[in-house]
């Protein structure tokens, strides 16, 4: 085995100066898993290439941290208020239901929108939008339906026990599909039911956020233009409204939300 000494010397410099998996959290705001994973994924070069070893204690030059902030932050668009579906990076994992290294590969990949809250060039202020990052794992995925814990994360404002009401009253639909980490067919909400639920009503959670008020205030806001919950909330345990029919009052009244605030 040849080792070039220049290469070794040069390693020996970097360590001397190397920032630790502590410091880049500290510095940087990545949380510890996320960062973990992205030193594991090679988005993150260890002085040592040691992300290919288990247990090992891996070292960062700050360049290398430099760049990979650089690549995250690259092609953010400001925003000063997000919509509905734009998300922190927690956020849309849970709504998207995906796996923590998708959403990362997706910032990384440049093939996605991202967003930066306030110009805040914090990794905390990152922002994607949920409905793209369904949409490519949609793509990628041979499972495409949701077990009824997803399909309440995947419906923003849904109770997970509301999965199983709907399905008994023919508004999300149960199917068959193989699982490859069951390794068998399990039953699952469709993600056309789901999608389709989706477009037809919108949740007193989500209009909450929108508006950024509390939900009695949306209440009451949607209570002065007739606008009461489609399904009764004592059966269905979740409060859904006709989306058509809120956009439609927003539509005649933008500063519908203000007349909830008392």
């Amino acid at each position: 085995m040849t080792i070039n000494s220049d290469e070794v010397e040069e390693m020996l410099m970097a360590l001397k100066t190397a920032l630790t998996t502590t410091q880049v959290q500290k510095t940087t705001g990545i949380p510890r898993n996320h960062l973990f994973y992205m030193i594991n994924a090679g988005h993150l070069p260890t002085v040592t290439a040691s992300n290919e070893k288990a247990y090992a204690k891996h070292r960062f030059t700050q360049a290398a941290v430099d760049d990979t902030l650089e690549r995250l932050f690259s092609g953010t668009v400001p925003v000063a208020k997000p919509t509905g579906r734009q998300m922190s990076i927690l956020r849309a994992r849970q709504a998207s239901v995906s796996g923590l290294n998708e959403i990362i590969d997706f910032l990384f990949s440049g093939q996605i929108w991202k967003g930066l809250l306030a110009r805040r060039r914090e990794y905390g202020a990152l922002l994607v939008d949920a409905d793209e990052i369904i949409a490519a794992i949609r793509r990628g995925r041979s499972k495409s339906g949701f077990s009824k814990p997803e399909a309440a994360k995947f419906i923003v404002g849904m109770a997970r026990d509301s999965v199983g009401k709907f399905v008994a009253s023919g508004h999300l639909e149960l199917v068959e599909e193989f699982s490859p980490e069951a390794r068998r067919n399990v039953q699952v909400v469709s993600r056309e039911s789901a999608d389709a639920f989706l477009q037809n009503y919108v949740s007193l959670g989500e209009l909450s956020h929108t508006a950024g008020l509390h939900h009695k205030q949306v209440r009451s806001a949607l209570r002065t233009v007739g606008i009461e919950a489609h399904f009764d909330p004592d059966d269905f345990l979740s409060f859904f409204y006709v989306r058509a029919d809120v956009n439609g009052a927003l539509q005649r009244n933008p500063d519908l939300w203000s007349s909830g605030v008392k």
